[in-house]
């Protein structure tokens, strides 16, 4: 659809509803104070075309909200498309005005495989809270043995004391959360100090042996200047982000057509006929079984048609004006094929 709308409004402006009776219950979900659709929604995309017109009508009509531009993770409204042509907002999550209240969150994800960035938002369909913060997944400590007396000499200062005494004060406020938060806190100061942390955890996709640390680091970069994008839309740091991006795409390429390469290599230098497919049993996939089976009358059916086609007959006309010309011109079949007359 590619729609544009800019910083359009996607619901009906509250004039005064006490004019008609019954009509504050319509206008009750847009302003209530955990809705706030009183805040303007946010778009980095400052641009209107006609299918964004179309697409506010829709929301005005159908009692629809836009989440993008509004929320925690989204504040600014960013872009959703990206390529070297432009960059525009055209990917939308639609709401209607009752489940508005139970968007917790919504953001624009950084995965660029596509020009078109992944869009997602997380709705409170039950009352639980909310425990993310802590459970903390995004950084990760290993023991290492030959940092392990850094480490006990780190938690004996003082410091780490006093860190320890605050903890207990909280839990005998029966506050656990808050007391794991800084206990954790502070394990993660001694853990950084003693050399404990771990890198950023990689994903090796077993059909992507090629991903190296290189195109690790490279991918990095070019998450790190998407992120400076959006937090300054300059046209220069978009620049910088598509650069990054088209030389990420081509060092995968190259790096997997350098691989396949080199496993070629290996297999073809192998003289060992059993190894050889056992290495080929690695390479291939499981194949997945086909879910219809093919009748054995049908399969022979098939191939009798398709190895011995049907001859379609002659034109009976044609046939009927030669045999009619040869019996009135008292012709004979010899005289017809070495007279070149009647070709």
């Amino acid at each position: 659809m590619n729609a544009r709308t800019a910083l359009e409004l996607d619901y009906i402006k509250f004039d005064n509803p006490s004019y008609i009776p019954g009509l504050e219950s319509c206008y009750e979900i847009f302003f209530h104070d955990s809705v706030q659709i009183g805040k303007p929604r946010q778009n980095c995309d400052k641009h209107v075309n006609p299918f964004g017109k179309c697409l506010i009508e829709m929301c005005c009509e159908y009692n629809l909200l836009i989440l993008n531009g509004r929320s925690p993770s989204d504040p600014s409204g960013n872009y959703t498309y990206l390529s070297a042509g432009g960059s525009s907002t055209i990917d939308y999550i639609l709401v209607s005005n009752s489940l508005f209240c139970k968007v917790n969150d919504f953001c624009v994800l950084n995965n660029d495989i596509s020009k078109h960035f992944p869009i997602s938002c997380d709705i409170k369909l039950r009352s639980m809270e909310d425990k993310r913060a802590v459970c903390d997944t995004t950084v990760r400590y290993r023991w290492k043995e030959k940092n392990s007396d850094m480490f006990e000499s780190l938690i004996s200062e003082p410091e780490f004391m006093d860190d320890l005494e605050d903890v207990y004060r909280v839990l005998d406020l029966n506050n656990i959360d808050k007391a794991v938060l800084k206990l954790n806190e502070s394990l993660k100061t001694v853990g950084d100090k003693a050399n404990m942390r771990c890198g950023p955890k990689r994903s090796r996709h077993p059909l992507c042996p090629w991903f190296d640390s290189d195109l690790e680091v490279l991918k990095q970069s070019k998450c790190k200047l998407l992120n400076k994008f959006r937090l300054t839309n300059n046209e220069a740091d978009l620049d910088d982000y598509l650069n990054v991006k088209n030389r990420f795409k081509l060092d995968c390429k190259s790096k997997k057509k350098s691989y396949q390469k080199s496993q070629l290599e290996k297999l073809c230098d192998d003289k060992d006929p059993k190894m050889f497919w056992i290495k080929i049993k690695v390479y291939i996939q499981k194949r997945i079984p086909p879910t219809i089976n093919i009748n054995i009358e049908n399969w022979y059916n098939h191939f009798k048609s398709l190895l011995n086609p049907l001859v379609e007959s002659s034109d009976e006309e044609f046939d009927d004006y030669v045999n009619d010309y040869i019996r009135d011109n008292k012709c004979k079949h010899n005289e017809c094929q070495s007279d070149p007359e009647y070709y």
